[in-house]
């Protein structure tokens, strides 16, 4: 299966890639999305407008540790000698999505 690289902007590797999907894996997600949609249209507005902070914030709550090995390695740290930090880092995400989240209560509802 093909596959496209990413690169990272900061520092010219290619650290990421994904495959691209088949003709008819595409053709069954996009009518999946289609058939979504009349339920979200359906929704009401309030339940609409929080939905992106609410998948922001079990987003990072899935993620804090992924994302504090993505900024170690952004800073040109090793992996190694920085183990001690990415918890640090997880914990630094996790409550600053938290104050974020109750400054902007529609963000926290769900």
């Amino acid at each position: 299966m093909e596959s496209i690289q990413v690169r990272n902007p900061r520092n010219g590797e290619f650290d990421y890639e994904f495959e691209v999907p088949e003709h008819e894996v595409l053709v069954r997600r996009a009518a999946a999305l289609r058939a979504a949609q009349s339920a979200w249209g359906a929704s009401p507005v309030e339940q609409r407008v929080d939905a992106p902070g609410r998948v922001h914030q079990q987003h990072l709550a899935r993620a804090a540790d992924s994302i504090a090995r993505r900024v170690v390695v952004d800073r040109y740290r090793s992996l190694s000698e920085d183990s001690a930090t990415r918890p640090r880092i997880a914990e630094t995400i996790q409550k600053r999505t938290t104050i974020f989240c109750s400054a902007h209560p529609s963000f926290s509802k769900w």
